[in-house]
């Protein structure tokens, strides 16, 4: 298990280490530095720690952030198209890839 996500590691830990909680020294690691996902992470494992399953952390808070991330991305981009609309660069939508 990860230490930096499940809170047995120091805070400082989200820093020295890749995502997968290698050292980002260390010729193993990935070097995926993500400390803010990692973050979050550790918060959403504190907020469930031991409501899951067997005692384990519950997957209400991984799966309420992942509804509120995505609700507020296509709030986002609704806006955005609206945005361009506005500005009559709608056309822009219609262009292909």
């Amino acid at each position: 298990q990860n230490e930096d996500v499940t809170g047995s590691g120091p805070l400082a830990g989200l820093l020295r280490h890749d995502f997968w909680g290698q050292d980002l020294a260390s010729n193993t690691s990935h070097k995926s530095f993500r400390p803010l996902t990692t973050l979050l992470f550790r918060l959403q494992h504190a907020w469930g720690a031991g409501a899951g399953a067997e005692g384990g952390p519950s997957p209400l808070p991984f799966h309420a952030t992942s509804v509120l991330l995505h609700a507020a991305a296509s709030v986002a981009v609704l806006e955005l198209g609206r945005q361009l609309v506005r500005h009559r660069r709608g056309g822009l939508w219609a262009a292909p890839p």
